[in-house]
């Protein structure tokens, strides 16, 4: 059987799994929905939404994320529409002799039509903002997953949710992540203390889908979890269990065993290159720089072994060098700082009652 080249439309299946550790439940934070507003994509861009409406119970979500979306979405809507303007014609002035011609007549309709097309695209923006309801696909996708009777959403007539919000509101006096240098209230550790109790009830994976440095750092295009929640992550719920982070719903879908097609995935990707800030001159420097060298070092007579280097500084031969090693640690202090470090109290997940005492290492699946 020949292997033909996969179309780019036909869906990327991801390895059959039937074990249920290998199974992922998928926390989409804000910043994910509101993205599809940000950036001027195509209809295609919209089509990974599909897997959402389809795939309900395998999202984690909260009343928060609720909130954050309903009061920001509004506003980005609004910041796109600044963006939004058509370069002027006022300036545009042809001479006489040329200014019967063919061109400069169908310049003319062009202008035209392009005053046209803006003027239903602004009033469908509109209808966007008045009317979210019938006139806007990520709106009525994002409503849906708020309102689906799932046990991964935490609403307000959930039985679990005082605890959840007395828990957030303890991590959040002590200054745990995630949160922003200058938060003023408790929702992201809502959200937290929510995906720990889904997977801890759940018994399956979980894959945090976020573009925000909440819950870690971005770092060579690879979203790096928190030290201190991937810790307390282990202790709280299992050594052998995966929380993984990423910046592309795409990937989190795969890892969910939900297909998605290569023209999905490509349309992703170029609206987190639009979100990325332009690249400051040190960025472009540092760019320039290694393009520089891959350059030399592709070179094969860039250096002839045969001819000393004047630059090179020669050492006697008999001074020898040892290697440096750093000096070793106290394992007393060692044991005792480590120890200080991770007494930390945790409730049980899975309890709603009053606070025993801390717990063990976590459940072992």
């Amino acid at each position: 059987m020949s292997h033909k080249k996969q179309a780019k439309d036909a869906p990327i299946k991801p390895p059959i799994t039937t074990n249920k550790l290998d199974k992922f439940l998928i926390f989409i934070d804000t910043n994910i929905l509101l993205d599809f507003y940000r950036v001027r994509g195509r209809e295609s861009g919209l089509s990974i939404l599909k897997h959402i409406d389809d795939n309900l119970n395998r999202f984690i979500t909260t009343s928060q994320v609720e909130m954050e979306f309903k009061k920001n979405r509004q506003h980005v809507i609004l910041d796109s529409h600044k963006t939004f303007k058509l370069p002027g014609f006022e300036g545009l002035q042809l001479p006489a002799f040329i200014s019967e011609s063919k061109a400069s007549k169908a310049l003319a309709r062009n202008q035209k039509e392009l005053k046209s097309y803006a003027a239903t695209l602004q009033t469908r923006m509109t209808r966007t903002l008045h009317k979210p309801r019938t006139h806007d696909p990520v709106f009525k996708t994002a409503d849906r997953l708020f309102h689906e009777e799932s046990d991964h959403n935490l609403t307000s007539k959930s039985k679990v949710r005082r605890t959840i919000q007395r828990r957030a509101r303890e991590r959040f006096c002590l200054g745990y992540p995630p949160r922003k240098s200058d938060d003023t209230s408790i929702g992201d550790a809502i959200n937290w203390e929510w995906i720990v109790h889904c997977a801890a009830e759940s018994g399956c994976h979980v894959v945090i889908v976020t573009r925000d440095s909440d819950y870690g750092v971005q770092f060579d295009k690879q979203s790096i979890l928190n030290d201190w929640l991937a810790t307390e992550f282990r202790t709280r719920i299992s050594k052998k269990r995966k929380l993984l982070l990423t910046d592309r719903l795409s990937t989190a879908l795969k890892l969910a065993s939900i297909p998605v097609t290569a023209k999905e995935i490509a349309a992703e990707k170029a609206l987190i290159s639009a979100r990325r800030p332009m690249a400051t001159s040190a960025d472009k420097m540092m760019e320039a720089l290694r393009r520089s060298l891959d350059r030399v070092h592709s070179e094969e007579d860039w250096y002839d072994p045969s001819e000393p280097d004047p630059d090179d500084v020669q050492e006697p031969d008999n001074e020898q060098y040892e290697a440096y090693d750093d000096e070793p640690d106290n394992d007393e202090q060692y044991e005792a700082y480590h120890d200080q470090q991770h007494d930390v109290y945790y409730d049980d997940p899975r309890a709603d009652g009053p606070d025993d005492g801390p717990p063990d290492d976590g459940p072992q699946d």
